[in-house]
């Protein structure tokens, strides 16, 4: 499997925040870890926004394993970009295919079951998403070969 690292996001120390990383030219991978202030959430969220509408991915796979939690205006705000790159790019160079959000979150997240709030949204720009409990089943949904390409 190809993957080129498209950003990382660390402190000065080299504490990482963010990484993306493309996979087979076609899946975006965002890799959240531990505490993000919001200010460096929503930069993270902007760069991946940009980002996505240079390569137009056809899915993207969140990680947020190792990630804490995060206010519920920087999720709205992350749902709203998602939104408007599908919306804007995805829609207009492959108007026939969903989108898919894939969530790799621990098993004791809460997980949206239905289309309620913010996550209409989703649904309403052709948003597919599921959620998984390891990177692994997010590769295999994807029928992509299992690569770890964060050590």
């Amino acid at each position: 499997m190809s993957a080129v690292e498209l950003l990382k996001l660390t402190t000065i120390s080299g504490r990482k925040y963010l990484t993306i990383t493309m996979l087979e030219g076609e899946v975006m991978e965002v890799t959240w870890e531990g505490f993000t202030p919001e200010s460096i959430f929503r930069a993270g969220i902007d760069s991946m926004s940009d980002l996505a509408a240079e390569r137009y991915p056809t899915a993207i796979i969140f990680n947020t394993l190792n990630h804490q939690g995060i206010s519920f205006e920087s999720q709205q705000y992350a749902v709203l970009a998602l939104s408007e790159y599908v919306k804007k790019y995805f829609s207009i160079v492959r108007p026939e295919q969903r989108f898919r959000r894939i969530m790799v979150v621990r098993e004791n997240t809460y997980r949206d079951s239905g289309a309620t709030g913010y996550f209409m949204k989703l649904t309403e720009a052709r948003i597919e998403t599921v959620y998984v409990d390891n990177v692994e089943q997010a590769y295999t949904i994807l029928n992509m070969q299992a690569c770890l390409v964060h050590k």
